[in-house]
This record gives structure tokens, C-alpha cells and sequence, in this order.
């Protein structure tokens, strides 16, 4: 069975860039992660990552891809995995990636 990928906005509408259609992922998303709890900045970075968001991006992509993405998942949990979400930086991140 197979899955057709939905190209319309809230309204039924085609997108008309690739913006339009971005903003509407980022808030069905955000709509997603309220109604399940997923707003807890509290939770450690491992955790998030185990429970929410691995889960939810294998979902979302071929498997190949998800195969290459692994690899830089569990160096990103080696390195901030009992941080809080709530605690993390962005210069932490910005000294991570250099």
C-alpha cells in the first residue's frame, strides 16, 4: 500500500512554494507535538531523541536515507544525550559543529 504525499494547504489549496508549504509542516507539526506532549524542554536530549523525533523521521524519509542520517543521530545523542533540551545552547551547538 502506498502513501500519497499531501501537496494541499488547510484550505485544500495546491502550495504555491515550496515556503508555503514548509510553514504549513512546521505548524501541523507544532500542533502535533502540543497535543502529544512532545513540548517538554525538560526531557533530555536522548530522550527526545529515542521516543519522538528518530521515530518520527523514519517515518518521513526512504529507508536508505535514514540508513546514512543514523550515524550523525548517535553522535549528536553521544555528545548531548543527558543534556535537557531546556539547557542546550547555541553556542553549544556552534562549538559541536566546529
Amino acid at each position: 500500500m502506498s502513501v500519497k504525499r499531501v501537496r494541499k494547504d488547510s484550505q485544500g489549496m495546491p502550495f504555491s512554494t515550496a515556503l508555503a508549504a514548509n510553514k504549513e509542516v512546521t505548524r501541523v507539526k507544532r500542533e502535533y507535538h502540543e497535543a502529544h506532549g512532545f513540548t517538554n524542554f525538560r526531557m533530555a536530549y536522548r530522550q527526545f531523541m529515542k521516543d519522538a523525533y528518530i521515530p518520527a523521521y523514519k517515518t518521513n524519509v526512504e529507508e536508505s536515507t535514514f540508513v546514512l542520517r543514523n550515524c550523525s543521530f548517535e553522535i549528536c545523542i553521544a555528545r548531548f544525550g543527558d543534556q535537557l533540551l531546556h539547557d542546550i545552547e547555541i553556542s553549544d551547538v556552534q562549538n559541536f559543529s566546529t
